[in-house]
């Protein structure tokens, strides 16, 4: 029985032993059938596998595994497998490319987070790798560390990454570093795959994780010592350095918190920028100091991409100077390039003054509103006191912008121009297709200086331009600009108004209506590089309305009836006009001197600032100068100084006659002008002073060389004579009998004056700038009564500036002029 049960037993041993044999035969048959059926529902696949037993049966060595894994490849070499270790003397990963299906499966079928319940033995063979080396596309070496299991699930990694981790039934604590080498890999890597690749690099010091994991949450530090350089332009170089930890939590492992406030960055740059060089004279030693980055709250970041993140700033202070940028409340999707923050931007420089704006930023446009009291340096010639701004601005970053502002400054001043209660009202748009459409509103409340003065000048533009388009930069601008009064050298003009119409490219054409107190004048030019074309139009206008300059400029001026108008057009550039005026039935008061129905239509030019007239012939229908001159022609001229010539006209029913007078250079010495009268009446010179009972009749003639300076108007060796028969009587004339009786001896031969046949008259004449007359005149004649020749000699002297003026200011129609005027204001 004994034997039998023997040879069962050993039959069984041999067929195990058989079994075994073949089996170790087959090993790596078995082995990829095996690896199939348990490998293949996780997609990966056994696709080498060398291996066979090590001293004794207590040890496997395999010279090579190779397995495969959704295009990642893991190979294994000299692996050795005892009860107390698992080693591996090679591991070489291969991660490849994530093929397509596998993200959209990934996205159709989103990992669910669940908790860590890893079933972890208490007693297994300790791992050791002594070369890990995983590779990854792009990188320019793969990544490379040693692993030893000290303990049981207590790993410790050195290499590229160093430090250790421990694994929990229910957590993976981590506590590694990357090594400074392969962190400039990762930087270069990540560079390469930049859209527009940036000419940048880093130098990480310090990369470090340290925290827990728990399947469905996260608590971890990332420890970063960073320094990296930009370079934005050919000479721009600039500098980031970050320094310090940042806190990384999940509940669920689809949002995260990282809190960034022991984080300290800085940026600034290392070398001189242009684009920084544009603002170095305001930004001062700002432009060379650092900007501090910091976050002192938590962002909140999801899988699906959205974050949000309540503050941001950057901050740059030298001395008393500082800017300081905030985001505030920041939400975005950074998968999608959505963005969307409220911003806060204050600013105190030296060179600018206050200024802070707030708004919204978002990935598709920047609005907001802005405040401040700008004080920029003085100027060689520009003061003004700090400017008060204040406004809204927007702008889209595809070009199209708005802004809507108002500048306030109590005083400015340049060169010698001083202006008070300066302020400006701009609204304006910017088109996509770089059109700009403004309105502009200024006020000043006073202008002053050592020409000029002004007082509420206002003006509006509407203005269209082409100025960031394609093709030739073109505007146009519509003014509309009010003036309550301008005083010029002591002369001062209210209500000024001028509307005007610009049309701006490679020339300035423009069109300027100016109108003043019922005066309107057309301006039009056309200006260009080499030619400044201009011409003025005043049609015909009001003499009366002239009158409140001319009462500035000549106070004793009147002007009455009558029309004026004025064309003139040159060119600006060459200092160069033509110009033509018509004065059509024009009547001016001058003192107590009145002309009439004045016509005429002088026409000239200017030279470089020198004013020529051609000789212009005109007319007068009456001056009233006392006596009462009519029917009045001539000519006025000019050659250096105006004059007038051949004039000629009526006087106490003759004429007169005046060769040349010139009317302006009176300090010159002048040849004496000649006034002839021929025909006047002698009844009609007596009537300029009336004596009672005195009765004159004749013809006379007159030769008056005249003076005209700057003292006056004076005769020298001036002659009258009679040009026929005439007579005197004299009847009870009181002044006559009184020489006659206090005269005794004379009363013969003054009996003989009293009815006179005048058979000459000869006088000469002399007249005193002053207005005194001296006549020395010599009288012929005879008595009929007492057929007595009588030879009459007398001097006389008379002021007649004081008669003239009696008898000018009883001029009715002097009083009539100046009632009209009176009444035209």
């Amino acid at each position: 029985m004994l034997r039998k049960a023997f040879l069962i037993i050993l039959g069984v041993i041999l067929v195990l032993v058989t079994a075994l044999a073949v089996a170790y035969g087959f090993r790596s048959e078995l082995t990829h059938m095996l690896a199939k059926h348990y490998l293949q529902h996780q997609g990966a696949t056994l696709t080498c596998a060398r291996w066979q037993w090590g001293s004794g049966l207590l040890a496997i060595d395999a010279d090579r595994l190779c397995l495969e894994y959704q295009g990642h490849s893991l190979t294994l070499e000299k692996v050795t497998l005892t009860p107390s270790s698992l080693h591996i003397d090679k591991a070489f990963v291969l991660a490849g490319p994530i093929a397509a299906s596998d993200s959209q499966e990934q996205e159709a079928s989103p990992w669910q987070p669940a908790p860590l319940a890893l079933l972890l033995p208490l007693k297994r063979p300790l791992l050791s790798i002594a070369e890990a080396s995983v590779s990854f596309t792009d990188f320019s070496r793969p990544m490379t560390f040693a692993i030893e299991e000290t303990q049981i699930n207590h790993f410790q990694i050195t290499g590229d990454i160093q430090g250790h981790w421990l694994l929990k039934a229910d957590a993976i604590e981590v506590d590694v570093a990357l090594a400074r080498d392969f962190a400039k890999v990762l930087g270069d890597y990540i560079k390469t795959q930049q859209n527009h690749a940036l000419d940048w690099h880093a130098d990480v010091a310090q990369l470090a994780l340290k925290g827990e994991f728990w399947g469905n949450s996260l608590d971890a530090t990332l420890a970063l010592h960073l320094d990296g350089e930009l370079r934005t332009e050919p000479q721009c170089l600039w500098k980031l350095a970050s320094r310090g930890q940042v806190h990384i939590q999940s509940d669920d492992m689809q949002q995260y918190r990282i809190t960034a406030q022991q984080l300290q960055s800085e940026l600034g740059a290392l070398s001189h920028c242009q684009t920084l060089d544009k603002y170095s004279a305001y930004l001062g030693e700002l432009a060379e100091q650092p900007w501090q980055l910091s976050s002192g709250q938590t962002m909140t970041v999801n899988m699906s991409g959205e974050f949000s993140l309540p503050a941001l700033s950057m901050a740059n202070r030298a001395g008393q100077q500082s800017i300081l940028i905030e985001a505030n409340n920041s939400q975005g999707n950074w998968q999608t390039l959505t963005l969307s923050s409220e911003y806060l931007l204050a600013a105190q420089l030296d060179s600018i003054g206050s200024l802070q704006s707030q708004g919204t930023l978002t990935d598709k446009q920047v609005q907001g509103h802005f405040l401040g009291q700008v004080a920029l340096p003085p100027q060689q010639e520009l003061k003004f006191k700090p400017l008060q701004a204040q406004g809204q601005f927007g702008y889209d970053y595809q070009g199209s912008a708005w802004l809507r502002g108002d500048v306030k400054t109590p005083a400015l001043s340049y060169q010698d121009y001083q202006l008070k209660g300066l302020s400006l009202t701009l609204d304006a748009a910017l088109g996509l297709d770089g059109q700009v459409e403004a309105e502009l509103t200024t006020a000043v409340a006073a202008l002053n200086s050592p020409q000029l003065k002004a007082r509420t000048l206002t003006q509006q533009y509407q203005i269209g331009a082409n100025a960031l388009g394609k093709g030739e930069r073109q505007a146009k601008v519509e003014m509309q600009s009010q003036l309550a009064d301008l005083e010029v050298q002591g002369v001062r003009v209210s209500g000024l108004k001028l509307d005007s119409n610009l049309a701006i490219s490679r020339v300035i054409e423009g069109t300027h209506l100016a109108s003043w107190q019922g005066v309107e004048a057309l301006l039009k030019h056309n200006w260009s590089d080499n030619a400044h074309a201009l011409s003025v139009v005043v049609n015909d206008t009001e003499l009366s309305s002239f009158m409140p300059l001319m009462q500035q400029l000549e106070p004793e001026l009147v002007l009455g009836d009558g029309t004026v108008s004025l064309h003139l057009e040159g060119d600006a550039l060459l200092e160069r006009f033509d110009w033509q005026m018509d004065i059509n039935n024009a009547e001016v008061l001058y003192q107590d001197y009145l002309a009439q129905s004045l016509n005429m239509a002088p026409a000239g030019s200017v030279n470089s600032g020198a004013l020529q007239l051609e000789t212009t012939k005109f007319t007068l229908s009456e001056v009233r100068a006392g006596p009462i001159l009519k029917e009045v022609s001539g000519e006025l001229g000019m050659d250096k100084d105006f004059y007038v010539s051949q004039v000629q006209g009526k006087l106490f029913d003759g004429s007169f006659a005046l060769d040349k007078l010139y009317l302006t250079g009176l300090e010159k010495e002048r040849k004496l002008a000649l006034l002839r009268l021929d025909g006047i009446r002698a009844e009609n010179v007596l009537a300029l002073e009336p004596q009672q009972g005195i009765s004159v009749k004749g013809l006379l003639a007159a030769e008056l060389p005249l003076r005209f300076n700057e003292q006056g108007v004076s005769i020298e060796n001036g002659r009258v004579y009679s040009q026929a028969a005439g007579k005197l009587t004299i009847d009870n004339n009181a002044a006559f009998n009184a020489v006659k009786e206090q005269q005794q001896q004379l009363g013969p031969m003054l009996a003989m004056l009293e009815n006179l046949d005048i058979n000459s008259i000869n006088a000469d004449v002399d007249l005193t700038n002053d207005g005194w007359l001296t006549m020395a005149m010599q009288l012929k004649g005879k008595n009929p009564e007492h057929q007595q020749e009588v030879n009459f000699n007398y001097n006389h002297q008379e002021n007649i500036y004081t008669l003239f003026r009696a008898l000018r200011l009883s001029d009715e129609i002097t009083k009539r002029v100046e009632r009209e005027y009176q009444a035209k204001e």
